[in-house]
């Protein structure tokens, strides 16, 4: 089958406002875009980096990582508060088997904390803070820029509405942590950011970080090493013009990157993880809301002997994950094709499992974790409202109303696609899309529990799309005048590559 030239070329003139931008005539107008991008970056980010800190409570996760370099905060500031100092102590070194980008963000982190914080084996969190928040703020300004192209007051409304969403801070708490999340959104943020300007700009440099970001966003947690697939196919379809030249030859060559990434982080994982997922879904939904706990453990192949388990999960007292051969054992009888397999064959129940995910998805922020380091004096778990006024919004309207959430998502999907239709980058509008669902998905019928946090990549995907649609409604830019992002930001012309 031949491809549509369409799908996978850049035209010479590009139409509507995605693909297209408005001159930026000097330097004083980047001057003043730079001067009010970080102005508002240091608005949202300053709490975070000084004390006491803004952050996100250790949810138990963050062992995962912090552990395999020994280092721990106090247990009794787990879920309760933001623990700021992480001390070395050896003898809790714990190498929990997990691939992670996080991981290799620690030891960038390590370098960073010595030079501004606490030289010596200590970490000071707020080092993490930097690390996630470098790429998630380069994306976010190249997003904005991209938007910026559009003349007059509308590029600088739109800018001021996409900061507004993806700036706030559900998204940017998490920076001050260990949790893979943080690395998720960060680095999606920054792949999100390249990909519309390599798309217009086909550029060595742009498509080797864009190929980097990729690999590191699904390389991030395991739920994410399922986007391996969209994003490899995506590549091989369109990443031919990301490279000035031998497009096809590195497209494939980045498409191999991104399956590698994937594939190292779901295999390199500690064995059992997909037994518990599987035994969280078969006992604490399946057989409960089956309405025959017989018949559905004969479908599962598993014998009446294992019912004692229904209504229990992974942290139930009396689970038997902690005995890892039992899990083992399990995880072979029960594998997540076998339970995907089975909600196929009953999608009523699928359906329900979709809509609960929803209702606690529609929360936003999780609640059981604070925000506060301990000496700022609030209560344990309580919540920052530093700029949370979107997530508070929505979670005003969605919180438990898993059905209208569910309904937003799907107006949102349908009005990007309708409003892509035709033009050279509807391939980002639909990838952004299937990447979207892809993690509600994840997050509703996988990784059932804490799911208001599994879904934290779908939350942030569902922001973009708001804007990616709010952007289309806008019309069509003044110019179609391809200049390079570096250039467009920077008051000083410095890139060597910029027009």
């Amino acid at each position: 089958m031949k491809l549509s030239a369409s799908v996978i070329s850049i035209p010479d003139t590009l139409p509507g406002s995605l693909a297209s931008n408005a001159v930026l005539p000097n330097k004083g107008r980047r001057l003043l875009i730079l001067t009010v991008f970080l102005l508002a970056v240091t608005a949202v980010i300053f709490p975070l980096f000084k004390t006491p800190i803004l952050g996100i409570a250790n949810n138990g996760d963050f062992g995962k990582v912090c552990l395999a370099f020994a280092l721990s905060a106090p247990a009794e500031e787990e879920y309760n508060f933001v623990s700021r100092i992480y001390h070395f102590d050896e003898s809790k070194r714990w190498d929990s088997l997990s691939v992670s980008t996080e991981v290799l963000l620690v030891r960038v982190a390590q370098v960073i904390d010595d030079w501004i914080y606490l030289p010596g084996p200590d970490l000071d969190i707020r080092s993490m803070g930097i690390v996630h928040g470098v790429p998630f703020v380069a994306g976010l300004g190249l997003l904005i820029a991209f938007v910026l192209r559009q003349s007059g007051w509308r590029g600088w409304l739109l800018a001021a509405v996409g900061f507004f969403l993806l700036s706030d801070f559900m998204y940017v708490s998490y920076w001050n942590s260990f949790s893979t999340d943080a690395a998720a959104i960060s680095f999606a943020m920054l792949a999100a950011g390249l990909a519309v300007w390599v798309r217009l700009r086909p550029d060595w440099l742009l498509a080797l970080l864009l190929t980097a970001a990729l690999c590191a966003m699904v390389a991030a947690k395991v739920q994410h090493a399922v986007f391996l697939v969209p994003l490899a196919v995506w590549i091989l379809l369109t990443g031919r013009n990301w490279w000035p030249r031998w497009g096809r030859w590195f497209s494939m060559v980045a498409a191999a990157a991104v399956v590698i990434s994937g594939l190292a982080t779901w295999r390199g994982t500690m064995g059992g993880y997909a037994g518990i997922a599987s035994y969280n879904v078969a006992f604490y939904r399946i057989l409960p809301w089956s309405g025959d706990a017989n018949a559905a453990l004969a479908e599962l192949g598993l014998d009446s002997s294992f019912k004692q388990y229904s209504g229990t999960h992974s942290y139930s007292p009396g689970a038997p994950l902690m005995d890892l051969d039992w899990l083992l054992a399990f995880e072979k009888k029960v594998s997540t094709r076998k339970v995907a397999w089975y909600l196929a064959r009953h999608p009523q129940l699928a359906w329900r499992m979709l809509i609960d995910g929803m209702n606690h998805a529609g929360v936003q922020r999780p609640q059981n974790v604070g925000n506060f380091e301990k000496s700022a004096g609030f209560e344990p778990k309580a919540l920052s409202a530093h700029f949370g006024l979107w997530s508070s919004l929505k979670s005003f309207v969605f919180a438990e109303q898993g059905a209208l959430y569910f309904g937003y998502s799907l107006f949102l999907a349908a009005s990007l696609g309708w409003l892509m239709r035709g033009r050279s980058m509807a391939d980002l509008g639909w990838l952004l899309i299937t990447l979207a669902f892809t993690a509600m998905g994840v997050g509703c019928l996988g990784d059932i529990l804490e799911v208001t946090r599994h879904l934290f990549l779908f939350d942030a995907l569902l922001d973009g799309m708001l804007w990616a649609v709010l952007v289309l409604l806008a019309g069509p830019a003044a110019s179609n005048t391809v200049r390079n992002p570096l250039h467009s930001l920077w008051p000083l012309n410095v890139y060597p590559h910029a027009n």
